[in-house]
């Protein structure tokens, strides 16, 4: 991800990419308690969790591992 979010950032100079691997337990809370507007997660979030993610969630495949991506409002 912060390969990632490096390349992107290259590529959109007007798009800013911050990520910080926290770990999946911070990412999905951090998610949950709108205090970022985009995480990652390799744990499975449950039911209760995706409810609590006001803007959504976004699930992808990314390498060999599955990711969840959450988008913020102002993404």
């Amino acid at each position: 991800m912060q390969r990632w979010s490096e390349e992107f950032s290259k590529l959109n100079p007007n798009i800013q990419v911050i990520y910080f691997a926290v770990g999946s337990g911070t990412g999905i809370t951090n998610s949950t308690e709108g205090i970022v507007d985009f995480a990652a997660s390799d744990a499975a979030m449950t039911d209760e969790q995706i409810a609590k993610v006001r803007q959504g969630v976004v699930f992808t495949a990314a390498a060999s591992c599955w990711l969840t991506i959450y988008l913020g409002e102002n993404l």
